[in-house]
């Protein structure tokens, strides 16, 4: 196996760390980019240790922009439009410019990272949070397998930070508390849960194991379990 090649919006580090345990001589790289666009943007093995999270540069022939925190891009290769769908191709290709739904940051190198989709933002508050963010902070908290961050209905914030998790096997359900001491200064305390889920597994997509957001939410909110801890 000589190369490697992940596609995703956000990849955990792990991932890759586990890729080149088990290839030796693989290149290892990242692409990102959508049906509409061709390739987006890619980065190789060299700077993913470098940049964790992030997809890299704009791929050869693309520009990017982001405008109200949404990354915007354009090339010679994407989409003309959505098939007999005029009103949906308005609102994504305007002035050119493909609207991805990717929240998304560029660092001084022009790095491009993707904190999360636009859709799935939680908005407490004023605040709005990506939930892949969270999701990616709270991975290594011992006896945590699996994690999803969601947002549920608060009377006083509108949303607060529900956070779903999959302990590992026979290890306790962490406390709030224990959440937020593990987050400490390394995230925002407006992103730290205030609530705590347990599942014993997350939905996902057949084709890229991505979480699916919607049915984990809408879980807990009919379930009524997602008690302050």
């Amino acid at each position: 196996m000589r190369l490697a090649c992940t596609g995703t919006y956000r990849y955990d580090p792990l991932l890759i760390e586990r890729i080149q345990a088990r290839f030796q001589n693989a290149s290892c790289s990242t692409g990102w980019g959508a049906t509409e666009l061709g390739m987006g943007a890619m980065i190789d093995s060299a700077e993913q240790s470098r940049k964790p999270h992030s997809v890299g540069l704009p791929a050869p022939g693309v520009e990017v922009r982001i405008v109200d925190g949404e990354l915007m891009a354009r090339s010679d290769q994407m989409m003309s439009g959505y098939f007999e769908k005029p009103e949906e191709t308005a609102s994504t290709v305007v002035d050119g410019w493909y609207r991805t739904g990717d929240l998304a940051e560029r660092d001084a190198d022009g790095y491009i990272t993707i904190s999360g989709r636009k859709r799935e933002v939680i908005r407490s508050g004023a605040e709005t949070i990506a939930p892949a963010e969270v999701e990616a902070a709270l991975r290594d908290l011992p006896g945590v397998a699996d994690a999803c961050v969601v947002g549920v209905p608060d009377l006083q914030w509108g949303e607060i930070v529900c956070a779903v998790l999959v302990p590992v096997d026979g290890s306790a359900l962490p406390t709030v508390e224990e959440l937020r001491t593990h987050l400490a200064g390394r995230l925002a305390r407006f992103k730290h849960p205030r609530r705590v889920v347990e599942l014993d597994e997350l939905p996902r997509t057949p084709a890229t194991g991505q979480i699916r957001r919607g049915e984990v939410r809408a879980w807990v909110t009919d379930s009524g379990l997602a008690q302050l801890t």
